[in-house]
């Protein structure tokens, strides 16, 4: 009797099932000139989990560097891997050493600073030669431990502030005003909130809103989880001049002060960090002017390690 699908059929149809198949997704993203001749740069994903955030910063950096950002898994969700931060670091690690062999430079703005280092931190520990590494107007995880136990409006308000002021609008969310409300009445008055002031984005509505605060806020909770260890190296910390008044107010309350030019990170760094002071809001850091100014430094920093290093082949 002749087989009612042959062997070469199960290979076909194995190969079309493959084929439809999403592969597996790469947290590298690509931003720009991968194929220049100067050393990359690896950005770092803040809380919201995405590297859109750093297209700007990357075109006005020099036209013959190589641009790669690294994303969260699950930006809009909180997803099963935002579980622990070194575990993240680990598998960004994988993804960079797969399109170069070092040195690695690093930089994250806002909690990807966290992350960038301790991926540096493993990196040298593992041997591998780490170069530039910024902290783009991030708190040490250990400086912001003081804040884990505020209640999640203040983060949510936070949140609110700084997608009004990167669409250049001073939102009115007073601290008083958002006192004693819980999560979902501070969702929906947020919400209402930047609606009113068009700058939400058209295709968000009030449950896609909700889903992605509680994944910003799971990966807010692996940076207050994790236990860092003092990096044998140097870093640069970039901070913004400008404070949002409200937010520094829930800061306070906590403990914290965010005009601490330091924010920790002399207690986390062998050397202590250079400090640079960039023009703006933390908000508006990688976005428009700032971000010019930004790159300026941070171009100056990675063409000196560009005068000492050769392209490996």
């Amino acid at each position: 009797m002749t087989p009612l699908i042959t062997e070469r059929q199960r290979r076909a149809a194995e190969i079309l099932r493959r084929r439809n198949q999403p592969a597996p997704a790469s947290p590298l993203v690509p931003l720009k000139n991968v194929a220049g001749t100067r050393q990359p740069i690896f950005l770092i994903h803040p809380a919201s989990g995405s590297a859109i955030c750093y297209q700007e910063l990357a075109e006005r950096l020099h036209p013959d560097r190589p641009v790669y950002a690294l994303k969260a898994p699950h930006p809009i969700d909180v997803g099963g891997t935002d579980t622990d931060l070194a575990t993240r670091a680990a598998t960004y690690i994988t993804a960079i050493r797969a399109v170069w062999p070092g040195a690695y430079h690093l930089a994250g703005y806002s909690m990807g600073s966290t992350i960038a280092f301790e991926m540096a931190s493993q990196l040298r520990r593992a041997g591998a030669e780490t170069g530039f590494l910024g902290l783009i107007d991030g708190g040490a995880p250990t400086w912001i431990r003081a804040a884990q136990h505020r209640n999640d409006v203040f983060l949510l308000a936070g949140l609110a502030r700084d997608c009004a002021r990167s669409a250049g609008i001073d939102i009115q969310l007073q601290h008083e005003e958002l006192t004693g409300l819980a999560s979902d009445e501070a969702i929906a008055l947020i919400f209402h909130r930047l609606t009113a002031n068009g700058i939400r984005r058209s295709e968000m509505d009030p449950a896609v809103f909700r889903r992605f605060f509680h994944g910003l806020k799971a990966r807010v909770q692996t940076c207050l989880d994790y236990t860092p260890a003092v990096y044998p190296g140097s870093a640069t910390l970039f901070r913004s001049t400008e404070v949002e008044p409200e937010s520094a107010r829930s800061w306070a309350e906590a403990g914290i002060d965010v005009r601490d030019p330091q924010r920790g990170w002399d207690a986390l760094l062998a050397i202590p960090p250079e400090i640079v002071w960039i023009r703006g809001f933390h908000a508006t850091l990688i976005d428009g002017a700032s971000a010019g100014e930004l790159a300026i430094h941070i171009e100056q920093r990675l063409s000196a390690w560009d005068a000492i290093a050769t392209r490996p082949a």
